[in-house]
């Protein structure tokens, strides 16, 4: 998978965790709000059905003091408290506002309707005493069935007020797990993202890229010096790191191969100036063992891995001469005749191994022949000599073009006719052409040796 896809993968993965954990953590909000609501509804609730526990005892006090003492501020008090409580409905209205259930205003109802039949035994106590019957207004209130009545509505109240601590106390025991759940959940989200995030770091940026590039560019900077002993690391994944080692493989195959055909480009330059030293050498030699001599020593660094013989055309015996030679060939007789090489026959290089099958020379001898080239040298009065080689097993194996080989057989041939050509001349200058004796320019050429010489 390439790193593109991985880190667009992991980015994709990170976004997505994190816009999950963010979700966890406003839910987990709203839970803390909720449980904070059910902390506020348990404090309303409290607090309204403490007000109305109060008042049912502060009527009850108020009505006793009264009975007793016969104070007329007890009895304004008693009746402002009394004309401040509303009815039934309004009173359990608030508490019905505040969130109270149906069941629990059904218990706060009884509690107020036996509240409401006190006051009915407080309102005949009050007019008791107004008659002046103190002792059965405060016998009404003091009696046993009154504070029976009085009994049972607090029991009611904290009946009621049970009912309400028990439901929002699961409430809020129920907003408090809800938040805890979903504040935990946010936290692991939070960290898988975290561990999400130092998976891509060393996964993806230390195993799949800085380790990979960090040898990719040791290897570039070796192969920026043209140090092509420097081979890529093999990534076969498919990815861009992949492609790099790929394309740094190519780069250095395509290094390799210039640097090899600059050497074979130097090695060439370096062939083509010997072979025209050469020329030039042979085209100055006014001898024939000038050109011998050239030829063996131009001859073995043109081709050093080949060995051979220069051979030339004896007209008198109609054979071939060896005249000179070089590397110690093994496998060429000193002299034959001409029809016993191919290449004279035929008058075209002949190579009897090899590539190509052929036949053999007569003139190779040995059961193992090696791989050999015969060169015919003609010139415009036919056949002049023959250059022969062999590979040496003692000289640096350096494969040279045939190509070079047929230039240097055409030089030789060039050179030796020009040689011919210029001893003919020679000749028919110094000898006269009808009675075959030498001429005065023959005499003068002596006589300025003699003189020389002597």
């Amino acid at each position: 998978m390439r790193l593109a896809t991985i880190t667009n993968w992991a980015y994709g993965v990170t976004v997505a965790l994190t816009i999950a954990s963010g979700t966890m953590m406003l839910l987990a909000s709203s839970a803390q709000q909720d449980e904070r609501a059910a902390v506020g509804q348990r404090y309303a609730l409290d607090h309204a059905t403490a007000a109305v526990e109060d008042d049912v005892l502060a009527l009850s006090e108020l009505a006793r003091q009264f009975a007793i003492g016969g104070n007329e501020a007890d009895l304004l008090a008693y009746q402002r408290t009394r004309a401040g409580l509303a009815s039934l409905e309004t009173r359990t209205g608030h508490i019905r506002d505040a969130g109270a259930g149906e069941d629990e205003l059904r218990v706060l109802q009884e509690a107020l309707g036996w509240a409401d039949a006190l006051q009915a035994q407080q309102q005949q106590a009050v007019a008791l005493r107004h008659q002046g019957d103190p002792n059965s207004a405060v016998r009404i209130l003091f009696a046993p069935e009154y504070e029976r009545e009085l009994d049972r509505s607090r029991a009611a109240v904290e009946r009621f007020q049970y009912r309400l601590d028990q439901r929002t106390g699961d409430n809020l025991r129920a907003a408090e797990r809800t938040a805890r759940h979903w504040r935990t959940a946010s936290e692991v989200m939070l960290g898988v993202t975290g561990l999400v995030f130092l998976f891509v770091l060393y996964f993806v940026f230390r195993r799949r890229v800085l380790h990979p590039v960090v040898k990719l560019s040791d290897v570039i900077a070796r192969l920026a010096t043209q140090d092509y002993d420097a081979e890529p690391p093999q990534y076969d994944r498919i990815d861009e790191i992949g492609d790099m080692a790929q394309a740094l493989r190519v780069f250095r195959k395509n290094g390799i191969e210039r640097q090899r055909l600059e050497i074979e480009r130097d090695a060439d330059r370096a062939v083509r100036d010997l072979l025209s030293r050469m020329t030039q050498r042979m085209q100055g030699c006014d001898t024939l063992a000038e050109l011998e001599n050239v030829v063996s020593r131009f001859v073995p660094e043109v081709a050093p891995s080949l060995a051979g013989r220069l051979y030339l055309l004896d007209i008198k015996r109609n054979v071939l001469a060896e005249k000179c030679s070089w590397r110690d060939p093994v496998h060429s007789a000193a002299e034959f005749f001409p029809l016993a090489c191919w290449g004279l026959r035929r008058g075209i290089a002949h190579r009897p191994t090899g590539d190509a099958f052929d036949v053999p020379c007569d003139h190779l001898v040995g059961d193992h022949l090696p791989d050999s080239l015969c060169l015919p040298l003609t010139g415009q009065q036919g056949v002049l000599g023959l250059l022969y080689f062999e590979r040496s097993t003692s000289a640096v194996d350096k494969v040279l073009n045939d190509a070079y080989l047929l230039m240097i057989a055409e030089n030789v041939s060039l050179a030796l006719d020009n040689l011919r050509l210029r001893e003919a001349l020679r000749s028919l200058a110094m000898v006269d052409p009808l009675t075959m004796l030498s001429n005065r320019r023959h005499l003068d050429e002596v006589l300025a040796r003699e003189f020389a010489e002597a």
